[in-house]
């Protein structure tokens, strides 16, 4: 009997385990979902955060031409670069926005711009 029982326990203990599998399956499936949209209420637009992905894995469709991209990283929330980065009409805006002293310090994380001009040719 007891044979009986040890089998019936050792199933009991396969099924906890399988369950807990399909747990952390679903945890790694749904961390892979990286893209995340918040709607920013102290700026015009919505902007997407990127975490973690293989940016060479995304596709999009684009025309031929030419791409100016500006990335921005580590911004402060600094109400007069705020309101530079809310009325920026043309590209020559970007060299307006300037941080205070502050925000070059090694302990805080320092704000970067980053520029690319990108030519797609089909």
């Amino acid at each position: 009997m007891s044979g009986k029982y040890e089998c019936l326990m050792r199933l009991e203990g396969f099924k906890v385990n399988i369950g807990l599998f399909n747990l952390l399956l679903l945890v790694a499936i749904l961390s892979c979902m990286d893209d995340t949209f918040t709607n920013n209420t102290t700026a015009k637009g919505t902007f997407i955060s990127i975490r973690g992905i293989d940016v060479q894995s995304c596709t999009h469709l684009v025309n031929p031409e030419t791409y100016d991209f500006v990335f921005f990283a580590n911004e402060p929330y600094y109400i007069p670069v705020i309101n530079q980065l809310n009325y920026i009409t043309a590209y020559d805006n970007l060299n307006d926005i300037v941080y205070s002293e502050r925000y070059s310090l090694s302990e805080q994380l320092i704000p970067m711009i980053q520029e690319v001009n990108y030519q797609y040719v089909a």
